[in-house]
């Protein structure tokens, strides 16, 4: 929860020219508020200023890999997945394309539910949660998590295809709690390294 002594501050330096990156930076530093935090009193104190859409300039540009390239591989991903899954699945099912059976290629089209779930979960809250709190600062991990995350979303990839979802559910049974350590690291750290875009 944000106070009305945080609203102010932003208030304050903003009115005064300083730049959104280092009243961030500030505040994640020395202040020990949280990004979450920091980005409500930045709407709190903006809305004062007129909204959003105020013409304000906060010295504040898209950051390309949360604008753009980040949400930008998931849309793809999620797209190619659902392609598969919907599309191509059921093509294989009822035609009986892979001559294994429908019985078989329906085992292998319900196991998909799990992984497509999953990568439902991060897709929503990298799109969503970490596009906007991310989206106008920079950081040095911020080309760490782009690669670990086209790494994961190939991973899960490999879970919509038949028979190689086998070594996809593998890799991601075997590799799911290194990677959400590192993930959970590197955004962690993300939010303690703001610097200005």
């Amino acid at each position: 929860m944000i106070t009305q002594e945080l609203i102010n501050y932003v208030k304050t330096q903003v009115s005064s020219g300083v730049m959104r990156e280092k009243i961030t930076s500030d505040l994640l530093g020395q202040g020990g508020w949280t990004m979450d935090q920091i980005n409500e009193a930045f709407t709190s104190a903006t809305s004062v200023f007129g909204g959003p859409n105020n013409n304000l300039n906060l010295g504040v540009k898209d950051n390309k890999y949360w604008s753009k390239w980040i949400p930008g591989t998931n849309k793809i991903f999620m797209l190619l997945s659902l392609l598969v899954m919907f599309v191509v699945h059921p093509f294989i099912i009822v035609t009986d394309a892979l001559g294994i059976g429908t019985e078989n290629a329906l085992s292998f089209y319900s196991i998909m539910f799990i992984p497509l779930i999953i990568f439902g979960s991060f897709y929503r809250y990298e799109n969503n949660k970490l596009s906007n709190q991310f989206g106008s600062t920079r950081s040095g991990t911020d080309p760490w998590l782009l690669i670990l995350i086209v790494i994961r979303n190939i991973v899960f990839g490999l879970n919509f295809v038949p028979f190689i979802q086998i070594i996809g559910a593998g890799v991601l049974v075997l590799g799911i709690t290194p990677y959400l350590l590192i993930y959970n690291s590197l955004v962690r750290a993300r939010n303690k390294s703001v610097v200005a875009v």
